[in-house]
């Protein structure tokens, strides 16, 4: 019997789900620029869960990113690539640590005066659990940041 490669041994290591059919109470422009625009309320969102975030600008939609990031109850280095397709989607795809091998596609449905995003993932199965947790902390934490966020933006 052939040995398998590395990437059928890698691919029984990992599993896929969704999370999908969460709303954002904001259209998706307020969205989009609050999630890639915005310095002050974003970064607020996630202040005690992400830590020494880093980025360089590869191209013109794809960018890479080292910061830390709270899991599980830890602190967990990441360095991840982040491709961008505004206003409908960001695909993510980490290198380090136990998280190495986890892609993410999430898309952006405008629903009117709100925003849709399913989250599509693939994930070693070892963290699999954890990350769905981190996954509705951050939804968690972004909904009052927004709600600022878009407050602010309709008073300019």
């Amino acid at each position: 019997m052939p040995a398998r490669s590395a990437n059928a041994r890698d691919s029984a290591d990992f599993v896929n789900f969704e999370d999908k059919g969460s709303t954002y109470d904001a259209p998706i422009d307020v969205l989009w620029d609050f999630i890639m625009k915005d310095n002050e309320f974003h970064p607020q969102a996630h202040r005690e869960s992400l830590r020494n975030m880093k980025w360089k600008q590869v191209n013109e939609i794809t960018g890479e990113a080292t910061c830390e990031v709270l899991r599980g109850g830890r602190w967990t280095k990441m360095e991840a690539r982040i491709t961008t397709i505004p206003p409908l989607a960001r695909i993510s795809e980490e290198f380090a640590g136990a998280y190495a091998g986890l892609k993410m596609v999430f898309l952006y449905t405008p629903k009117g005066d709100k925003t849709g995003i399913d989250v599509y993932v693939r994930a070693p199965k070892a963290v699999a659990d954890e990350l769905r947790e981190t996954l509705a902390k951050a939804f968690q934490e972004d909904i009052p940041m927004l709600r600022a966020f878009a407050h602010k933006r309709r008073e300019r």
